[in-house]
């Protein structure tokens, strides 16, 4: 969607244009009007306007003028000058590149909207390159971690039985690395930082790690959570001992800097992907048995091995939280759903000890959820919860999944209901809106605005919600308080039509027949002779 302003010192031909284009080209524009250069400015102080249709000769400044200012500040925008038959050769002469078409007011509105269609082909096209720059720009700064992130992600959780699926990894390395070669063996290093509180020290402390491992290594790392920061080195002769010496270096910079030293967790042996997932729950326990209390660990292949056997299917494959967490927070029911029964079928059949294991996690994501937006859900009392924390308060896994099942699709329902209550409170207030502002140039933009919102947002949730278009409840509010007014004799046309909102009695008349069928000098003859008039009415 582009702003629109449409410039015209006369107001029923300015009204008349707004309607037209309203009409034809709501889905493509966001429609302004002004009835002279020194308002079309003033609005500029608060929009920008990405299309501008002007007539050329009016009082005070031109159209010409107003176009070169209007430039100033926002180069991109495409400007149509519409021109009466006199001054057809001036306007021929104002053409510039800065301007696409030059109209004459009686080509008719076929010649104005290709004229509009034009502009927006070109402010899309505009736009579209200025849009791949950003991208361009943004996969360096955002898109290129998050694929590393998963990529470490999949390298220490995931199995790769499959040829294809080792390919399609070792395709995305390429991308982010093309010097690491997943077929090699590598080795693993992770940084604990959770004694670190500041984020953007925890950024700077995994760039020192990162930049203290030679130029000769090959790395690829990740934060897999806020607090721990995964790296792989990996080259001709890899050297745990070496690694360790770095890492000894590393913290001693980060003494010297101010920063809070990690606690470092190197395997004690270089890995190949078929058995890091194996190496990485080795750290894992490490981590749980030392609770941070040596500044670099080389954690050796067979310590405690009989308290980390690894299962055949990887439980952080099985339970990703994240995912989870997501499903629940964006309300995507049938995605969480679908989630919820990989995991059971994965597990269906293992040890009890994964089943719980499963459940504990699945329960405390929707525990989590319920407390942040539904914590008042209905039907949940203190047995509900107990027997939702609690896995030996159920027969079976069987039983204690679809318990969970159920109390997520009440979850949902909740939340569903609490967003139909918080859009029917929108309606409201878009209609307090437009009944409090009818005197005013009442919008789209302008009730948006108000309430914070997109034009487009507004539009689709009143429709939505409200089972009718917001311009037809903007049209019978106006015609409506037209016709209170117009009981009183003493209120003059112009007089009515500002009150309206709709500036002229010239345009007011053209509007109240268009809308009723009769003009407003026949509905005050009527209403005031014999009461209330049969109506053509659009409601």
């Amino acid at each position: 969607m582009y702003n629109l302003l449409v410039v015209d010192d006369e107001p029923l031909i300015l009204e008349s244009l707004c309607q037209m284009l309203q009409k034809n080209r709501k889905d493509q524009f966001y429609i302004f009007k002004a009835q002279n250069a020194q308002e079309a400015l003033e609005l500029l102080k608060e929009r920008h306007i990405d299309v501008m249709m002007t007539d050329i000769c009016m009082p005070g400044m031109d159209g010409i003028k107003l176009r070169d200012l209007v430039h100033k500040q926002w180069p991109d925008c495409q400007n149509i000058f519409l021109t009466g038959q006199a001054d057809f050769m001036y306007a021929k002469e104002a053409v510039t590149t800065e301007t696409l078409f030059y109209i004459l007011k009686t080509e008719g509105d076929g010649a104005i909207l290709n004229a509009i269609d034009e502009a927006f082909k070109r402010l899309d096209k505009l736009y579209d390159r200025k849009a791949e720059m950003l991208r361009l720009r943004r996969n360096l700064q955002e898109s290129i971690p998050v694929w590393k992130r998963e990529v470490v992600k999949d390298i220490l959780h995931a199995e790769y039985g499959q040829q294809e699926e080792m390919q399609e990894l070792s395709e995305r390395i390429q991308i982010l690395h093309p010097s690491f070669c997943l077929e090699k063996p590598f080795m693993i290093l992770e940084a604990d930082m959770k004694k670190i509180s500041d984020v953007m020290e925890k950024d700077a402390v995994s760039i020192l790690l990162e930049e203290t491992i030679p130029q000769n290594f090959q790395k690829l790392s990740a934060f897999l959570d806020r607090d721990s920061f995964v790296l792989f080195l990996q080259r001709e002769e890899n050297s745990v001992h070496l690694v360790r010496e770095f890492m000894d270096i590393a913290l001693n910079l980060c003494d010297k800097t101010g920063y809070q030293k990690p606690d470092i967790y190197i395997y004690g042996q270089p890995v190949t992907v078929a058995n890091s997932s194996e190496a990485y729950q080795c750290i894992l326990y490490r981590k749980l048995e030392t609770e941070g209390g040596e500044e670099i660990c080389i954690c050796e292949p067979e310590e405690k091995k009989e308290k980390w056997q690894k299962d055949s299917t990887s439980m952080q494959k099985i339970i990703d939280r994240e995912k989870m967490d997501d499903y629940l927070v964006h309300m995507e029911k049938e995605a969480y759903d679908t989630f919820l029964d990989r995991c059971f079928f994965s597990v269906e059949n293992k040890e009890t000890f994964y089943q719980i294991c499963t459940y504990m996690e699945a329960a405390s994501a929707l525990m989590k959820a319920i407390c942040l937006y539904v914590p008042d859900i209905s039907g949940m009392d203190g047995n509900t919860w107990k027997k939702l924390a609690n896995y030996q308060y159920h027969t079976d896994f069987k039983e204690a999944w679809y318990y969970l099942k159920r109390i997520s699709s009440a979850y949902f329902s909740e939340r569903e209901n609490a967003r139909m209550s918080l859009k029917e409170s929108m309606v409201q207030k878009v209609n307090q809106y437009v009944e409090g502002h009818l005197a005013q140039d009442v919008s789209l933009v302008s009730i948006g605005d108000s309430l914070g919102l997109s034009p487009a947002y507004v539009s689709k949730l009143y429709r939505e919600t409200a089972g009718v278009s917001l311009n037809k409840y903007i049209v019978g509010k106006r015609i409506s308080f037209a016709k209170k007014l117009l009981a009183d004799e003493n209120l003059k046309m112009q007089s009515i039509a500002e009150q309206t909102g709709l500036r002229s009695a010239s345009y007011f008349t053209h509007y109240f027949k268009k809308y009723t069928g009769y003009t407003p000098q026949e509905y005050r003859k009527d209403c005031l002779g014999h009461g209330d008039k049969n109506t053509k009415s659009v409601f």
